[in-house]
């Protein structure tokens, strides 16, 4: 499987970035894809502003943090316009896969709407080259070949080998202006795909590999990250991020994800947050049925990884906003992802599921 994907370029630091950049659009159409408020407020317009001065750019922006079909269509008419020679996506997990999106509707000519419900068509030509440029560090959005489409608060991944960006470019100093809390939701999700990625049922040795290096890199920058922000953490998450992109590129993401979609869409979590509820418990399950690699255990020195994970979520401040009713918490588990969950190594009785999610959201 890993093999269809094209090559990916990582750069690391602003320099380095520049000198890749600055070569990859020079004397071209460059559709640029960025957040609303995240592009000034991160530097990135500051750092991108002169190298883009001198050439044909159109910015694509303003749509929805959970990116809609409506959305879509509108940045798809933008591009046909223009006809871009690159897209450059500067931003969180949303900007970059609003790029990704466009990049594949445009190669394959098909209607976004119609795709959630027929067979991905064969590209008319091949994408036009990517780069990806993260102002967060969490989704690993520019380490994938998936992206996330919402549809009637439905979401939808649409997925694809050459959707995967040509360039990475990371760049510590644009994550500083994330709040404590985005920091640490963004943070949260790099770990939880790092955790489920090494119990999937997709995983490979390569994917675990990717899955330890997130892993570790998270418990040991992401609450410095979130509680002091310096630049060491930040760079030490932005590269979690990465990996535990990587690793789920190959193995797919399993229960946590499953259950975090409906927090999103009907109690406005922030995706983050939104999985790291159901991280600790999710732990304790796959601990009953003895479904956790020893090698992620390896990881945890305390001997309790379900509590360790419960304490950290705690310290960053992201329990529960509210505790749900009946009624709500019986949609957040109608509305389980089946292809996330049919990955999970462990299938939970009605019974436990219905106990995982009570004690997550007390």
């Amino acid at each position: 499987m890993t093999k269809l994907f094209p090559k990916q370029s990582i750069y690391r630091g602003k320099e380095s970035c520049a000198s890749l950049l600055a070569h990859e659009i020079k004397d071209k159409r460059i559709m640029l894809v960025t957040g609303e408020a995240s592009y000034p407020l991160s530097g990135a317009e500051d750092f991108l502003k002169p190298l883009l001065q001198n050439e044909t750019v159109m910015r694509f922006h303003g749509f929805a943090i959970n990116p809609e079909i409506a959305d879509l269509k509108k940045g798809l008419n933008q591009l046909k316009q223009f006809n871009p020679d690159c897209i450059v996506a500067v931003g969180g997990g949303t900007a970059l896969d609003i790029a990704k999106l466009l990049n594949h509707f445009h190669a394959t000519g098909t209607d976004p709407e119609k795709s959630l419900t027929e067979t991905q068509p064969e590209y008319l030509f091949k994408p036009q080259p990517l780069i990806a440029i993260p102002t967060t560090a969490g989704t690993g959005s520019e380490a994938t070949h998936f992206a996330v489409l919402y549809c009637n608060h439905v979401k939808h991944s649409i997925a694809h080998p050459l959707m995967l960006p040509d360039h990475i470019l990371l760049i510590p100093e644009l994550t500083d202006s994330m709040s404590p809390y985005q920091t640490a939701c963004t943070g949260l999700d790099a770990l939880a795909q790092g955790i489920e990625s090494f119990w999937a049922k997709g995983a490979t040795k390569e994917s675990i590999g990717y899955a330890e290096k997130a892993v570790k890199l998270s418990l040991r920058h992401l609450q410095n990250a979130v509680q002091v922000g310096d630049n060491v953490s930040r760079a030490g998450m932005q590269e979690a991020a990465l990996w535990s992109g990587k690793a789920i590129n190959i193995s797919k993401t399993t229960l946590c994800h499953a259950l975090s979609y409906s927090m999103t869409s009907h109690h406005g979590y922030p995706h983050g947050h939104a999985v790291a509820l159901f991280l600790s418990e999710a732990f304790h399950l796959h601990l009953k049925y003895n479904a956790v690699p020893k090698s992620l255990l390896d990881i945890f020195q305390t001997g309790a990884p379900a509590e360790e994970l419960s304490s950290l979520i705690e310290r960053l401040g992201l329990a529960p906003k509210k505790a749900l009713k009946t009624e709500e918490i019986d949609l957040v588990i109608s509305e389980i992802n089946p292809d996330r969950m049919g990955n999970n190594p462990v299938q939970p009785t009605q019974n436990e599921l219905n106990k995982l999610v009570l004690n997550s959201l007390a």
